[in-house]
């Protein structure tokens, strides 16, 4: 079993389609109107056949295409989120920009290096840290609406921290870390199963 992260655009001119982060395939073909009149949208079988044999997660629909660049974001959750612009309301995330917006509290700014594992997760997320051994850290876990789903302060022992997730009913899903250092962030993203 294997999880794989893909991702079709098309631009009015141009299909393309993208495996883990990296086209995989593409083909032009004249401008057409993408039909929007009658039945219903299938994702994952051609009508009644041909149906896909797995699970599907994380779906999304935009109302562009999106570029290289920001499928290869969506596609490595280990990479940090990149903050774009100014925050405008608290708790959104503007899917049509990809644009992460968080709570004012939260000022915008990335230093330190983390690593995050396992990801997906279960019940437990474990932080490695490169630059210190151990601090007091605060830490918020967002939904992929912006909603907070938990805060507080976390220790960080011989650069590692660890956190049990279970007891907060965290939903399946993409959820965002913000990590505060003294007013130093860090943003990650990771799955729960």
């Amino acid at each position: 079993n294997e999880w794989l992260h893909i991702a079709a655009t098309y631009d009015g001119n141009t299909s393309r389609v993208f495996v883990n982060g990296i086209e995989d395939a593409s083909a032009s073909f004249g401008p057409l109107n993408i039909g929007t009149a009658s039945g219903g949208l299938s994702i994952g079988a051609y009508g009644t056949i041909q149906r896909f044999k797995g699970s599907l997660d994380d779906l999304r629909l935009y109302g562009r295409a999106l570029n290289g660049s920001e499928i290869s974001s969506l596609a490595n959750p280990n990479q940090t989120l990149r903050m774009i612009g100014t925050i405008k309301e608290k708790g959104i995330v503007n899917e049509s920009s990809l644009e992460t917006i968080i709570p004012e509290d939260y000022p915008v700014g990335l230093q330190t290096v983390v690593g995050l594992f396992p990801n997906p997760v279960d019940y437990e997320i474990n932080l490695k840290f490169s630059g210190y051994d151990s601090a007091v850290l605060q830490i918020a876990v967002f939904d992929a609406r912006g909603v907070r789903m938990k805060e507080g302060e976390f220790e960080v022992n011989n650069g590692l921290l660890t956190m049990d997730i279970s007891p907060w009913k965290l939903k399946p899903g993409v959820h965002i870390i913000v990590i505060n250092n003294n007013g130093q962030q860090q943003i990650l993203k990771f799955i729960k199963k």
